[in-house]
């Protein structure tokens, strides 16, 4: 008995020292990020996630998110304004510890840098002229139509995986895809929700269209189907605190909120 009892002690006191540990481990982490704050790096050139004003500060819902972010981790943040081709370099090089610059979760990508969880996705958008669908469910009313996307693109991709009865006629931008609607040139285009809804559907060209069915979400890390906090290589521990303060703001429903401010379309599946 008086074994056991020892026993019993010593598994307490482990557990104990190592809780104590990882107690200073991450105080010493929230030290540090405190003392040196975390440099974000940013980029001015994808409104309205990231604009730069006329006194040349950098606003936009992606600025109001990384405020969040840093609020969440109790970590003090230099939002560090950088050209966008320049940004994964520098964080490799150490002169950035983290990238908030609507970078998409890539393969490509993730061969240079690691990412957090996504934090946001925009959704592609089915449009046509007003009243010609009801839906684009798969089917096979839908087959032989024509739908423009761009060439190359995730979506591009998709269509081929997905909706193989469909005629794609790939286009060299979405500006291209909206011509070809206006001319009747395809049934449907299939683009970005947030290209369509602030270069067609809001002006007088794209009065007579509007989006088809529900938004529809690649979600696949090959399309770059969400966008995520960028960090160097091995720093699990600035992955894991971005992750638990993208998760805590969108469960909150702090991070839905900074987003209707913005747009007036869904980013993100989870909320």
């Amino acid at each position: 008995m008086a074994t056991k009892t020892r026993s019993l002690k010593s598994l307490l006191a482990i557990a104990m020292v190592t809780a104590m540990l990882g107690a200073i481990a991450l105080a010493a982490w929230q030290w540090r990020y405190w003392i040196h704050p975390i440099r974000i790096g940013i980029e001015g050139g994808y409104p309205p996630f990231s604009k730069k004003e006329a006194d040349g500060t950098i606003s936009g819902l992606e600025i109001d998110w990384a405020h969040m972010f840093c609020a969440k981790m109790r970590a003090r943040c230099e939002l560090v304004p950088t050209e966008f081709d320049q940004l994964i370099p520098d964080l490799q090089a150490g002169k950035l510890d983290a990238v908030m610059a609507s970078l998409s979760i890539t393969e490509k990508r993730l061969k240079l840098v690691d990412f957090s969880q996504s934090y946001y996705n925009v959704p592609s958008a089915w449009l046509a002229k007003k009243g010609q669908f009801q839906s684009v469910l798969p089917g096979e009313w839908l087959s032989g139509k024509k739908v423009a996307v761009l060439k190359g693109s995730p979506r591009d991709q998709w269509l081929g995986d997905n909706y193989k009865d469909l005629q794609r006629v790939l286009v060299s931008s979405e500006a291209d895809a909206y011509k070809a609607l206006q001319t009747g040139a395809t049934d449907l285009a299939f683009t970005s929700m947030l290209v369509a809804k602030t270069k067609f559907l809001g002006t007088p060209e794209g009065a007579n269209f509007a989006v088809v069915g529900k938004p529809t979400w690649l979600n696949n890390a090959n399309s770059g189907g969400g966008v995520g906090v960028a960090v160097r290589k091995g720093d699990a521990r600035l992955k894991k605190a971005f992750d638990k303060a993208i998760s805590a703001s969108i469960g909150s429903g702090e991070h839905k909120e900074a987003a209707v401010r913005y747009v007036d379309f869904e980013l993100n599946e989870r909320m």
